[in-house]
């Protein structure tokens, strides 16, 4: 196994990212060459159905009905209409399914090894320890007979320790102890069967591969902010909020709660006496000053209502995960344009965690396309699609490391 840090990418493939979130799905075609940053040719996104009361299984319908909508649409518009010249549907190789809360579970484990005595660190001693714990949780399900387990999409290395130091190049080094962070991530059976499916009536025999999107902006958070080892990632998506603590480097915790932007307007749509949909067309005119100062007082009230409820799941996550004195102060938020600074003002202005932050609070950082800069491309789309950026500069790294 190998890290996961920005590289050059070492060979042309043309891939499908499909971004399976709690609010939306997005489709869209990606160029990976080699030694440029990955280029996206298309974008669509197709909204899940919204309920006023969502079981999970409406839920799952609605999130593949959508799937189903927008890879369909990709296929007509794009390669059918000739959209994209000089590219047909036949050279796509690869098909990459980024799933976001709730369609995907995720842990990250601390493997130790130690002598008393110097030994030589090797890409073999790793991978052996990798493959140790690995067989250990098999044989622990096998035991206890869970035989409708989640299927592992992911393992991955995100951090070497030498001595308690971390280094660009563990290997052929000598060290008496190391330390190695390891990522695993698994998705329901059902849920990874019944996305295949949908996929291959459009993409018949083409590759398939399952991601978390918790690794995916983990990985290209850090590495775009190299000198923030400790911070907080905070992805605010249709149903849920996902919450990712970086500690040192390494992702070691990964939190949902059940309050996201849909909710966030079914809460303010009770207080405004209206529909989710009007609650949303009136915010936007509020954050654009668009309206008058007796509807902003109204919509006002039914916002902090709603902030309220959002902080009050996220102060709960704070107390649960982290021991006072290492909440970091340093907070990234990912979330739609057109609520993003709202959720990110609320950070800031309820400030959880204050006690131990003292007077400076939280420093809030709202990533958007223009975040990413160089290091993707989006090559006559219109709309900048942040999530497809993320998931494209990620994908690109596995596409360097391991020639996919």
């Amino acid at each position: 196994m190998v890290f996961l840090s920005f590289s050059s990418v070492q060979k042309k493939e043309l891939a499908i990212v499909l971004d399976i979130g709690s609010g939306s799905v997005g489709a869209a075609i990606v160029a990976l060459e080699k030694k440029q940053y990955p280029k996206i040719l298309y974008v669509t996104r197709e909204n899940i159905a919204y309920y006023q009361h969502l079981g999970f299984k409406r839920f799952l319908g609605a999130m593949l009905h959508a799937l189903e909508t927008a890879t369909t649409r990709l296929h007509r518009e794009a390669f059918e209409h000739s959209n994209l010249s000089g590219i047909r549907a036949r050279d796509v190789q690869h098909i990459h399914c980024m799933l976001a809360s709730p369609w995907y579970t995720s842990t990250t484990k601390i493997l130790c090894y130690e002598k008393d005595m110097p030994f030589l660190v090797t890409n073999v001693l790793v991978n052996n320890l990798v493959e140790q714990s690995l067989l250990t949780s098999q044989e622990r399900k096998l035991h206890e007979n869970q035989t409708n387990e989640p299927k592992t999409i992911e393992t991955k290395i995100i951090q070497i320790l030498l001595n308690g130091y971390e280094t660009a190049k563990p290997y052929e080094q000598n060290a008496s102890h190391i330390e190695v962070a390891l990522f695993t991530s698994a998705v329901a059976q059902e849920i990874g069967s019944r996305i295949q499916s949908i996929v291959r009536k459009t993409w018949l025999n083409k590759k398939i591969s399952f991601h978390s999107f918790a690794l995916a902006s983990f990985t290209v958070t850090r590495d775009l902010f190299p000198k923030n080892d400790n911070f907080m990632l905070i992805d605010v998506t249709g149903e849920v909020t996902d919450i990712f603590f970086s500690k040192n480097g390494v992702l070691v915790e990964t939190c949902s709660t059940p309050y996201g932007k849909n909710s966030m307007l079914r809460d303010t749509a009770r207080t405004l006496q209206t529909t989710p949909e009007e609650a949303l067309s009136r915010l936007r005119q509020h954050i654009s000053k668009k309206t008058t100062p007796e509807a902003s007082l109204a919509i006002e009230a039914a916002i902090e209502a709603a902030g309220k409820q959002w902080v009050a799941y996220f102060e709960k996550i704070l107390s649960y995960v982290l021991e006072a004195e290492s909440i970091p102060r340093q907070v990234y938020m990912m979330a739609d344009p057109d609520v993003g600074e709202l959720f990110a003002s609320w950070v800031h202005k309820e400030n959880v965690g204050r006690k131990t932050l003292g007077s400076q609070g939280y420093s809030v950082t709202h990533l958007t396309p223009q975040v990413l800069g160089e290091h993707v491309r989006f090559v006559r789309v219109e709309e900048p699609d942040f999530f497809v950026g993320i998931e494209s500069i990620y994908l690109a790294v596995l596409h360097a490391l391991f020639k996919t």
